[in-house]
């Protein structure tokens, strides 16, 4: 009989996953997570960790793979990260075609960051619900789920403040229950996402005055992130039930430092 506990990380191929995937791993956890896109870095994982960690695809935007995906078919989740998520440069990999139009890339970045969470919620719902006892953390962005800052699409922002407020609705529902609720709210973390969306842009003179310009003058890294998702996932957690979290070093407080 398998006694480890079984924690489900969504988008872990790269980025915060990844760090998240390997740190939960060194602390004994039974890591599952989903990929999209990365299949080469997901497969690359699971040789790494054999029987440790477990990959399965997903479409965050396709219900039907939402819906089929294998995972839920686990009754006993003891944690579940919510983290796949695009941005405002990243959400055009989903393209169907380079004449997307923007109005399909912000549906698109609304099916990924909002409704796909909202559709995997509901479809794990019951066995969450049934086991009373589960640690879920979703993982939405300082834009949108703390402050507002120009120059990125309007969905982006749209996205993750959305994805905010389903963690409240469901944390509100689950107050009397075995049920623990968090959202935590990364800054400008050095990801692909980010890169992509804002220092790629940049020249190397440009990139290092505005990384001068952000709180604590750096990038926040993902392994800084996957630390506090480990942490919630500790029993001590349940007295932040509910909390929106901002991950930022004080951008959040401060959004001037991105202007």
């Amino acid at each position: 009989m398998n006694n480890k506990k079984r924690i489900l990380v969504t988008g872990g191929g790269k980025g915060i996953g990844e760090k998240v995937i390997r740190l939960l791993v060194s602390k004994g956890y039974e890591t599952h997570f989903t990929y999209c896109r990365s299949k080469a870095s997901a497969e690359k994982l699971c040789r790494e960790f054999p029987n440790k960690v477990f990959a399965h695809y997903l479409n965050m935007a396709d219900p039907n793979s939402i819906n089929t995906g294998g995972f839920s078919e686990i009754p006993d989740w003891y944690g579940i990260v919510f983290n796949a998520g695009v941005g405002s440069a990243s959400v055009t990999g989903y393209a169907n075609n380079p004449d997307t139009s923007e109005d399909q890339l912000d549906e698109a970045m609304l099916k990924i960051n909002a409704l796909g969470p909202l559709s995997l919620y509901r479809r794990l719902k019951p066995n969450l619900i049934k086991n009373n006892h589960a640690k879920i953390i979703f993982i939405s962005s300082v834009g949108g789920g703390i402050a507002a800052f120009p120059g990125f699409r309007y969905s982006d922002g749209m996205s993750k403040a959305a994805l905010s407020y389903l963690a409240k609705q469901i944390a509100t529902e689950n107050t009397d229950s075995g049920i623990d609720v968090f959202t935590l709210c990364p800054g400008a973390t050095e990801t692909s996402m980010f890169k992509a969306s804002t220092l790629n842009k940049l020249s190397p003179s440009e990139r290092a005055l505005f990384v001068q310009k952000l709180p604590k003058r750096r990038l926040i890294q993902p392994e800084e992130i996957a630390h506090w998702v480990a942490k919630l996932l500790e029993p001590e957690s349940t007295v932040l039930h509910g909390c929106v979290i901002d991950a930022s070093a004080g951008l959040g407080i401060r959004p001037s430092h991105m202007d």
